[in-house]
């Protein structure tokens, strides 16, 4: 399975182990999130959209990581953080 989505080149990935969760950042300014769950369920079809396109960033996204809480609470917030040429770190609740 190959993930299309982004216009430009990916610069980084970043796999949340508590919610099985792809994110990935690139040139085209976007952030996407990809459900790995509902992925591999329909992994023999062509389906291949990300569950959400984050935008806010003016120019290319360079990096992305995250909270990795290990022992997650239905109160704990997942969140991710993204820096790019735009000069700013952004600060995202993962939808």
């Amino acid at each position: 399975m190959t993930l299309r989505s982004h216009l430009d080149g990916v610069r980084q990935v970043f796999l949340s182990s508590s919610s099985c969760l792809l994110t990935s950042v690139s040139e085209d300014c976007l952030i996407k999130i990809w459900d790995l769950k509902h992925l591999m369920k329909n992994y023999d079809s062509n389906y291949t959209e990300p569950t959400a396109t984050l935008r806010e960033h003016c120019g290319p996204v360079f990096t992305v990581t995250g909270n990795q809480q290990g022992n997650k609470s239905k109160t704990d917030i997942d969140l991710i953080f993204t820096a790019g040429a735009d000069g700013e770190i952004k600060v995202w609740n993962i939808p």
